[in-house]
């Protein structure tokens, strides 16, 4: 087996992290790093993507080589990590998979992997692509000197002298969507929204899927509030590169604007893959699922509607606030058996507290019975509990008993306590 020195004395320096749910695939690689006579000891390895996050942050390996599926997890995660720890011209990135599509995909991602290894491969052909990779990442041709030197130009504030730098970069590669990314990067600086826009478009004709173009290109549309134009982009980066929960926070909000109802739900389905799912996206998930399932009420479509209300209430988050404010749309539509179902999902202990009695008010009105919502809505707010809509089915209940004078009194007084709202109560206080 043969090898440039460098690349051999390169790996036998390094700590090096596998990661790959077959074990036969580790085994195979963990014996293709003794032939290059690595020291066993600098090298772990693991089937799991939680024990990765751990091994990266104890054994703060310089070498991570990674499937690139980890379960339903991607291995991009997994060197965003790496890098965060160790720098990026330290760490050394390492795509493995059988699948020539995920491989053009990688490809894509440009600075973010250093090298692709194709199942199944020989001892022969990994040293090799190795060898290659080490060569392009520490003795770069001349279109990636450039680019690099630009990349730095515009770390330290000399945009301008990066643009310089990358007309010349851009005619000496066949596809070149990493210069014209830090043309769109260097323009920004300058503040020439439109001109990195415009370049960010032009690295993406270079490779459609290219990872920093799309990203990019997706946030400066956002600034921009070109809504719809970001949320096709959003949803090209969420399928080809990992729904992480940035990932899919950005195409969430997205398609909340856009009311593009069916991929909130599907957000939904991708965050159950995600345990470690953080509780803000958690809480603009339910919204959205809130949006999505008050759309399909009002176009008639009670039954979808309700299953995005329960998926909404089984978020981790959930707190009886939520599940108030989703019984709230229930009496809206009038869906009293859909209220008591969720009205059995507030935990333990909560009953009697002010949001679970809330709750039961709205079911009792929505049971049609006026004595029984009156006396439930007084000691409401008697409790405290001064809430516009409690006021506003208490008045409508004193008129349909024909109190008129406790009618126009409780309107009055809820003008006065919430002029936000005071839409709800005109008309009523005569």
């Amino acid at each position: 087996m043969s090898a440039s020195s460098r690349t051999l004395d390169y790996f036998r320096a390094q700590t090096i992290l596998i990661v790959d749910t077959a074990q036969g695939s580790r085994q195979h690689l963990l014996g293709c790093l003794n032939r290059m006579e690595v020291p066993m000891a600098q090298v772990h390895d693991c089937d799991s993507h939680d024990e990765a996050v751990s091994l990266i942050k104890s054994f703060r390996p310089t070498v991570l080589m990674c499937e690139y599926m980890i379960g339903k997890r991607y291995s991009f995660e997994l060197f965003d990590q790496q890098r965060g720890i160790t720098g990026g011209m330290e760490s050394f990135s390492v795509v493995i998979t059988g699948n020539h599509s995920q491989m053009a995909v990688a490809r894509a991602a440009e600075e973010d992997v250093d090298c692709f290894v194709i199942k199944p491969f020989s001892p022969e052909s990994l040293v090799a692509v190795f060898d290659e990779a080490i060569k392009m990442k520490f003795t770069p041709n001349d279109y990636k000197k450039l680019v690099d030197s630009a990349a730095l130009a515009i770390g330290v504030g000399r945009p301008a002298d990066a643009l310089k730098i990358l007309e010349k970069a851009v005619g000496l590669h066949q596809h070149p969507a990493l210069a014209h990314y830090y043309i769109a990067q260097a323009h920004e600086k300058l503040g020439n929204d439109n001109d990195a826009r415009f370049h960010y478009l032009l690295g993406l004709e270079s490779n459609n899927v290219h990872y920093r173009c799309l990203r990019d290109l997706c946030r400066l549309l956002v600034n921009q509030r070109e809504f719809a134009q970001a949320y096709e982009v959003a949803k090209s980066l969420i399928r080809h590169y990992p729904a992480n929960p940035d990932h899919l926070e950005m195409v969430l909000r997205l398609a909340i604007l856009n009311k593009r109802f069916e991929d909130i739900e599907n957000c939904y389905n991708l965050l159950m893959e995600y345990e470690d799912s953080r509780e803000q996206f958690q809480k603009q998930l339910a919204s959205g699922l809130m949006t999505a399932a008050r759309h399909y009420f009002s176009n008639n479509l009670s039954e979808r509607a309700g299953v995005l209300l329960q998926k909404a209430v089984s978020l981790d988050f959930c707190n009886t606030y939520f599940l108030l404010k989703a019984i709230e749309l229930l009496y809206e539509y009038s869906q009293v058996d859909a209220a008591r179902e969720i009205l059995g999902c507030f935990p333990t202990g909560t009953e009697g507290s002010l949001h679970h009695e809330a709750a039961r008010f709205l079911i009792d009105d929505l049971a049609q019975n006026p004595e029984k919502t009156l006396a439930r809505g007084k000691l409401l707010i008697d409790a405290g509990h001064h809430w516009p809509l409690c006021y506003h089915v208490l008045i409508r209940r004193y008129q349909q008993l024909g109190k008129q004078k406790e009618a126009s009194w409780l309107a009055a007084k809820a003008l006065q306590k919430f002029p936000d709202d005071s839409g709800m109560f005109e008309g009523l206080a005569s």
